[in-house]
C-alpha cells in the first residue's frame, strides 16, 4: 500500500502545492495533437468536458499519465469531489503492487462505494452481490454488466489511481466495460505511472485504439516553473539564484520540491546560500520510493549500494534484469526526481535509500555484486570491497581475491588496507589452510608496521603448522619470525614439526628449506644444533633451476659462500644479484638484508649503502615502519665500517626511533652495538654506557646479534680502562663464534678485539699469535681484517719491520676504504717515521690522519717524537706561537739569555736555521671530535 503523504502544504493563489502536488504542465492528446492546460482547475474541467459527452449517452475513457509526484492523485481527486458535488455515482480505487494476486480486488474497491440502494434491499454490502469470488470469465463479465447496470439510473464515474498495478482480473473487466462506452452513461478516468509497466501495456494498447480515449500527460516541472514556486514562496532573490540548484536536487518532482521549499524556509536559509536538505525532503524521498514499482525500487536500492563506479545496467545485470527494463526503471526514477544522469540526484537520495535496507538485504546485494563483478573480471580492489562489506563466509575465490589485493595494497604502500583486507579475509575464512595461510600473510603484512604486532599471531600460527595447515614458504617465514621474537623453544618445535614431515622432491619446497638452513646457520646456530636432524634433512643446496627462476633464493648461496665455502668474488656476484633482481616485498626482505650484509662482510661498503639507501626510499614509499628500522640498523653497520661514525649514530638512532628496544627482538643487538661503537670511537664514553644500561633480551645472547652486542660492549670496557671485562666479553665472541661454526674474518674478527686488549696490556707475545692467526685465516686478498690484524702485527716488532708492515696496513685498508682503521693506521705509521727520525715524513702522514680522523669523528693526536727538553720545548713552542724573546722571557721567569739559548739548542736538534720553520715542527696537531 502506498505511504500516506506527511508533506507539509505550500499555498499560493495561483497554483497549489499543498501535499505535494501542483504547478503540473500537462498535455493532452485527445487525437494525437499536443495541447498545453495551465493549472489543475484547467485540468479538472477537461475531465468534467469528457464526462458531460459521455453523460449523454456515450461514454469515454481518460488516462492521466505522468512519473511519480506530478499530480496524478491530487488531479483525479478534485475531479472526482466535483461529480459528487453534481449528484454523479464516483467509484474510486487505488490499485497496489502488493495487491495484484487478488483477483477483482480492484472492482471490491470500486462496488465499495455503491449505496446500498443502488443494488436492492438486500443485507449486506453490494460487493457481495455484484462480484463473484471466482475470477475466471463468467466472473468477469458478470461483474462488469453489474457495475454497466448502474449507469441506466444515473452517469457513473469509475476513477482508479495506479492503474498501472491493477490485478488481471480487474483490468479485464475495465476492459470489459471499455468496449460498452458507447450505449452507456460512464466515464473511466484511470492515473497511470510512467512509464507503463509491463503488466499494464496490453491493457494501454486495448483501450488507447478507441475514438473515446483521451489521455493527459503530467511531466515535472522546467527550471522556469521551479524558479516561479520559489519566488512565490521564498522571494524574489530565492528564485533568482537558487532556481537551478532546486530544479537539479528535486528534479522537478511537486513532492520534493515542496519538501525542499519547507526545509530551506524553515533553516531560514540566507541569500545565495544552497538549498537546505532536511528531514521534509528524506521523508519526500521515502513516500516516492513506496510510489515506484519493483523494478525501480529493487534497481535504485541496488545502485544505492553498489555506489557510482557502477551503472544501473550492472545493477540490473545483477537483479537479472532485461536491457530494455533497465532503461525503462532507469528513465522512470530520473523523470520521478530521484535519478539525473545515470546517478542520485543529492546523496541525501542515496542516504534514504540505503536506510530502506536491512542489514541482511546489504550483505546480499553486495554478495552478488561481488560475484558478478569477479566473473567480470573486475578490478581486484572493487571485489574485494563488496566481499568486506558482504560479510558472509567466503568461497576459495573470495580468499584469493582478498589476499591478492592485500598484496597490491601492500605493495604501494596502503599498509592499512591491507591489514584491513586481510583481517577481513581472517574473519570470513573457513578453516584450515585458506585461513591459516591468510594469517600467516596478515602476520607479515603487520609486522611491517610494528614486529611486536605478529606476536598475537603466532600461537594461531604455530598450532596450524602442527596441523600441518601451513605451506613450506609459512612454515619458513614463521620459524623465521619465531626467532626474531626469541621464542626459540617455540622456533625448536616448529622446525621439528617441518623436518619431520616426508622428504619432497619439490624444488621450490627444497630451495626454501635450503635458504631456512642457511639463514639459521647464520642468524641463529643455536637452533639448529638443538634439532640435530635438521642437519640431514634440510637440504645443502638449491638447483640451478630454481635459483634462475627465483632470485631471492640465492641468499642461501650467498651465505653459503660467506661462512667459508666460496670466494669474495662469488660473495659479491651472489649478493648483486639478489639486490639487483628482487623487488621488496614481504618474501625478499630478509634475502635483500642478507645481501646489504654480506657486501659489508667483504668490505664492499661503498655499494652496500648505495642499495640501502635505495631500499630505505622503498620501504618508506611503502610505509613499512619495521623494513626501514632494520635497513637503518644495517645502514649503521654500513657507516661504521666505512668510518662515518656521525651517519652510524644517525642511522642507529634513527632505527631505535623507528621501532623501540623492547619491540625489536632478538636483532636489536645490531643497532644497539653499533651506537655503543660509534660513542667510543668518538670518545662518547657516557652515551655509550647510556647505550649500554638499556635492558635487552636474553634470548638475544643466543643469535648472531649478541655477538655484535657482546662485542661492542667488549670495546667499550677496553676504552674506558676496563681490561678484565673487556677481555669477558671478546673471549665470549670468540667461543661462540667456533663453536656456532660462525669463525669467518667476514663475520667476527675476534682475534683482533683480543688482540688490542693484549696490546694494551703489555702481552706483546699474545698480539703476535692472535694477529698471526686472523693474519692466516683473512688469507692475502685485501680486507679491513687483515689491515687491522697487520697492524697489531705491527705493534710486536722493530722500528724497521713495524714501518713495512703499518705501510702494507695501510695500503690495504686504503683499498678496502675502511678509513676510520686506517685512521689508526696512519696515526701508528706517524710515530715510527718520528721514531725513526724521518720528521718530515712523521709530519705528513700524521697530518693525513688528523685530516681522516677529522672526517670519521674520532679524537686523536699526534705529536712528534721528543727530542727537546722540557725548557727547550717550551721555548720553541711560544716562538713558533710568534712570541718576541723578550715576551718568552717574561711569561716564563727566565732571562733573555736563557731563551736565546733553549733556542739555539732547539734550531740544532730539529735541524732548522730560522724562528719561521718552527711552527710546522712543534704544534702539537689535536684532532676535535666531530
Amino acid at each position: 500500500m502506498r505511504r500516506p503523504r506527511n508533506i507539509p502544504a505550500l499555498s499560493r493563489p495561483t497554483s497549489d502545492l499543498s501535499q505535494g502536488n501542483a504547478l503540473e504542465r500537462p498535455t493532452v492528446l485527445p487525437l494525437g495533437k499536443p495541447m498545453r492546460v495551465s493549472d489543475r482547475q484547467d485540468k479538472v474541467e477537461l475531465l468534467q468536458d469528457f464526462f458531460a459527452a459521455g453523460s449523454s449517452g456515450t461514454g469515454s475513457i481518460v488516462a492521466v499519465q505522468g512519473p511519480m509526484a506530478t499530480g496524478k492523485t491530487s488531479l483525479l481527486h478534485d475531479f472526482a469531489e466535483q461529480l459528487v458535488g453534481r449528484g454523479v455515482l464516483v467509484l474510486t480505487a487505488t490499485a497496489s503492487p502488493e495487491e495484484q494476486d487478488d483477483p477483482l480486488g480492484v472492482i471490491r474497491q470500486l462496488v465499495r462505494h455503491i449505496p446500498a440502494p443502488a443494488v436492492g434491499d438486500g443485507a449486506g454490502h453490494p460487493a457481495d452481490e455484484l462480484v463473484p469470488d471466482a475470477a475466471d470469465a463468467d466472473a468477469v463479465r458478470l461483474s462488469g454488466l453489474a457495475m454497466l447496470e448502474l449507469t441506466t439510473s444515473r452517469p457513473v464515474a469509475i476513477v482508479v489511481d495506479d492503474a498501472q498495478h491493477c490485478d488481471e482480473a480487474s483490468l479485464n473487466c475495465l476492459l470489459f466495460m471499455v468496449r460498452r462506452l458507447r450505449s452507456n452513461r460512464l466515464q473511466i478516468v484511470v492515473g497511470v505511472g510512467d512509464p507503463i509497466a509491463a503488466t499494464y501495456q496490453r491493457y494501454d494498447a486495448a483501450i488507447s485504439r478507441g475514438p473515446r480515449f483521451h489521455r493527459i500527460r503530467l511531466t515535472p516541472l522546467a527550471e522556469a516553473e521551479v524558479a516561479s514556486a520559489l519566488h512565490e514562496h521564498l522571494g524574489g532573490a530565492a528564485a533568482r539564484d537558487l532556481g537551478p540548484a532546486f530544479h537539479r536536487i528535486s528534479g522537478g518532482n511537486l513532492r520534493l520540491l515542496s519538501a525542499l521549499i519547507h526545509d530551506t524556509a524553515t533553516a531560514a536559509v540566507r541569500d545565495g546560500a544552497a538549498p537546505a536538505v532536511g528531514n521534509a525532503f528524506r521523508e519526500a524521498v521515502s513516500a516516492c520510493l513506496h510510489c515506484c514499482d519493483r523494478t525501480m525500487f529493487d534497481l535504485i536500492r541496488v545502485m544505492a549500494v553498489l555506489g557510482e563506479q557502477r551503472t544501473s545496467r550492472f545493477a540490473g545485470a545483477l537483479l537479472g534484469l532485461a536491457d530494455t527494463a533497465v532503461v525503462g526503471a532507469t528513465r522512470a526514477l530520473e523523470a520521478a526526481g530521484l535519478l539525473g544522469d545515470g546517478w542520485f540526484r543529492h546523496p541525501a537520495v542515496r542516504s534514504v535509500v540505503l536506510a530502506s535496507l536491512s542489514g541482511t538485504e546489504r550483505a546480499e546485494i553486495h554478495q552478488r555484486a561481488a560475484a558478478l563483478l569477479h566473473q567480470a573480471g573486475a578490478e581486484l580492489t572493487v571485489v574485494a570491497k563488496h566481499l568486506v562489506a558482504a560479510g558472509f563466509p567466503l568461497e576459495c575465490w573470495g580468499v584469493q581475491v582478498l589476499s591478492r589485493i592485500a598484496e597490491e595494497e601492500a605493495r604501494h604502500g596502503r599498509t592499512g588496507g591491507a591489514i584491513q583486507f586481510l583481517t577481513s579475509a581472517d574473519r570470513l575464512a573457513g578453516t584450515g589452510r585458506d585461513r591459516a595461510a591468510l594469517r600467516a600473510t596478515l602476520a607479515s603484512v603487520e609486522w611491517r608496521t610494528s614486529p611486536l604486532a605478529v606476536e598475537r599471531h603466532l600461537p594461531r600460527l604455530i598450532a596450524a603448522q602442527q596441523d600441518g595447515e601451513l605451506t613450506t614458504k609459512d612454515s619458513v617465514m614463521v620459524i623465521s619470525q619465531l626467532v626474531c621474537r626469541g621464542w626459540l623453544d617455540e622456533a625448536e618445535t616448529a622446525l621439528r614439526r617441518l623436518v619431520a614431515e616426508a622428504p619432497s622432491q619439490d624444488p621450490g619446497r627444497r630451495a626454501l628449506l635450503n635458504l631456512l638452513r642457511q639463514w639459521l646457520t647464520y642468524w641463529c646456530p643455536t637452533l639448529l644444533s638443538r634439532v640435530p636432524e635438521s642437519q640431514a634433512v634440510l637440504p645443502a643446496q638449491a638447483t640451478p633451476a630454481v635459483l634462475a627462476a627465483t632470485p631471492r633464493m640465492y641468499a642461501g648461496e650467498v651465505i653459503d659462500c660467506l661462512l667459508g665455502n666460496g670466494t669474495k668474488t662469488q660473495v659479491r656476484a651472489g649478493a648483486d644479484h639478489i639486490l639487483r633482481s628482487c623487488a621488496l616485498d614481504d618474501s625478499t626482505f630478509e634475502p635483500l638484508l642478507t645481501a646489504l650484509l654480506a657486501l659489508v662482510s667483504v668490505d664492499r661498503h661503498t655499494i652496500a649503502g648505495t642499495w640501502c639507501d635505495t631500499l630505505l626510499q622503498q620501504a618508506a614509499e611503502q610505509n613499512a615502519v619495521t623494513w626501514q628500522a632494520e635497513l637503518l640498523s644495517a645502514r649503521a653497520l654500513i657507516a661504521l665500517r666505512a668510518g662515518d661514525l656521525a651517519a652510524a649514530v644517525q642511522c642507529a638512532k634513527s632505527a631505535l626511533d623507528h621501532v623501540d628496544v623492547e619491540k625489536w627482538g632478538t636483532r636489536v643487538g645490531i643497532p644497539l652495538g653499533s651506537l655503543v661503537l660509534a660513542y667510543t670511537a668518538m670518545g662518547l664514553h657516557d652515551a655509550a654506557a647510556a647505550v649500554l644500561d638499556q635492558p635487552v633480551p636474553t634470548e638475544m645472547f643466543q643469535v648472531q646479534a649478541g655477538l655484535h652486542y657482546w662485542r661492542a660492549r667488549g670495546h667499550y670496557f677496553l676504552a674506558t680502562g676496563r681490561l678484565r671485562a673487556a677481555q669477558n666479553d671478546f673471549s665470549a665472541c670468540g667461543e661462540l663464534t667456533v663453536d656456532w661454526e660462525l669463525d669467518r674474518p667476514g663475520v667476527l674478527a675476534w682475534r683482533n678485539d683480543l688482540g688490542q686488549l693484549y696490546l694494551r696490556q703489555g702481552r706483546l707475545d699474545l698480539v703476535r699469535s692472535v694477529a698471526g692467526a686472523q693474519l692466516a685465516r683473512a688469507g692475502d686478498d685485501p680486507s679491513s681484517v687483515r689491515g687491522v690484524a697487520l697492524r697489531l702485527l705491527a705493534a710486536t716488532a722493530e722500528p724497521e719491520e713495524r714501518l713495512e708492515l703499518l705501510e702494507e696496513s695501510a695500503e690495504v685498508l686504503d683499498e678496502c676504504a675502511a678509513r676510520l682503521e686506517l685512521t689508526y693506521t696512519l696515526s701508528d705509521l706517524a710515530h715510527v717515521h718520528d721514531e725513526l727520525g724521518y720528521s718530515e715524513k712523521a709530519e705528513t702522514v700524521g697530518r693525513q690522519a688528523w685530516q681522516l680522523a677529522k672526517v670519521c669523528g674520532v679524537a686523536l693526536e699526534f705529536k712528534p717524537r721528543q727530542v727537546l727538553t722540557d725548557a727547550e720545548m717550551r721555548v720553541a713552542t711560544l716562538a713558533a706561537r710568534g712570541l718576541t724573546n723578550r715576551e718568552i722571557s717574561r711569561s716564563l721567569y727566565i732571562t733573555v739569555s736563557t731563551v736565546e739559548q733553549h733556542l739555539t739548542k732547539a734550531y740544532r736538534k730539529l735541524k732548522v736555521s730560522r724562528r719561521a720553520d718552527l711552527p710546522a715542527r712543534l704544534e702539537p696537531v689535536v684532532i676535535e671530535s666531530a
